[in-house]
């Protein structure tokens, strides 16, 4: 079985990476999420609202927010009417910038004080797209595999169960955590679900999630142009960690970390980070008799 991941477009799609697809005609595509994308938002949102008490929209107003925003998924929409237009099968996942059904634990995306941006305007559109498979919280058997989907990504820092008293900060940010970590154990428990079912029927899985799995060497912020305040931290996401090291699947394929194209072993799961496809970036993975046979970076 060939498969062909890409992640992180965010609302682009390199023409190199479509004449690959063409030129590879593999079984299967794969996308960890960020189909969606707006640099102005994205650059916006860093210059006044990261890590701070204060959404976006309360900076540059309601109107300019959803223009952007509206932007950001149109160009998401695009992406995917190009992948479904190559009759492969592609299964996917949410990302953080996918304004999906999904809540994103600790993000800037979700939980917003103006419902707008609390609005699923994702999934209802890409229903019409037939070869589009979205599995966030599902599992999809394709050939000798079983695929379950990890939208989104957990907050990091932020481990199951985590005492409230031990963190600190304004009751502002407790009252967040303690969302945080219910949402965690809420999707744990679908996670878990998933993963015994897809046990039962003997077949191999592969592990779709959006964000990496937390402290590999696919998950330390690296680039030169992060906020001080996370450059050389682990960002990486705690669940996925988890539940790799509980279910050891066979793959795990992700994506989140621009900069940390590559791969890595996590207990016996080879973990593979294809790289952000908006840099033309792409992984083909070869499997053969349900063990990995290839995996071939696209730089």
């Amino acid at each position: 079985m060939k498969i062909f991941a890409l992640s992180d477009f965010h609302g682009k799609f390199p023409k190199k990476l479509q004449k690959k697809i063409k030129k590879e005609m593999p079984d299967l595509i794969v996308s960890p999420g960020d189909f969606c994308g707006n640099n102005e938002l994205i650059r916006l949102f860093f210059k006044h609202a990261f890590a701070k008490e204060i959404e976006l929209w309360e900076v540059i107003g309601k109107k300019k927010t959803k223009e952007l925003e509206l932007k950001s998924l149109n160009a998401g929409l695009r992406v995917i009417k190009k992948l479904n237009s190559f009759n492969i099968p592609v299964i996917a996942v949410e990302g953080n910038y996918d304004p999906g059904k999904y809540q994103q634990i600790g993000s800037f995306r979700k939980h917003s004080n103006w419902k707008f941006l609390d609005k699923n305007l994702f999934t209802p559109k890409i229903k019409k797209f037939r070869k589009f498979n979205d599995i966030s919280y599902k599992s999809r058997k394709f050939n000798d595999f079983v695929f379950i989907g990890y939208p989104k990504s957990s907050y990091p820092g932020v481990i199951i169960g985590k005492k409230l008293k031990k963190e600190k900060g304004s009751s502002y940010e407790r009252l967040k955590l303690k969302k945080r970590i219910k949402d965690q154990k809420t999707y744990a428990k679908w996670l878990d679900k998933l993963f015994k079912n897809a046990k039962k029927t003997g077949k191999k899985v592969i592990f779709l999630c959006h964000n990496v799995p937390y402290n590999t060497k696919l998950d330390k912020i690296r680039s030169r142009d992060a906020d001080k305040r996370v450059k050389g931290e682990h960002y990486g996401d705690y669940i996925t960690r988890q539940f790799i090291l509980k279910y050891r699947p066979l793959l795990c394929i992700c994506g989140h970390m621009h900069e940390n194209q590559g791969k890595c072993k996590l207990g016996k799961t080879v973990v593979i980070n294809a790289g952000p496809a908006y840099a033309g970036k792409a992984v083909m993975i070869d499997i053969e008799d349900k063990r990995i046979k290839s995996i071939k970076f696209l730089k």
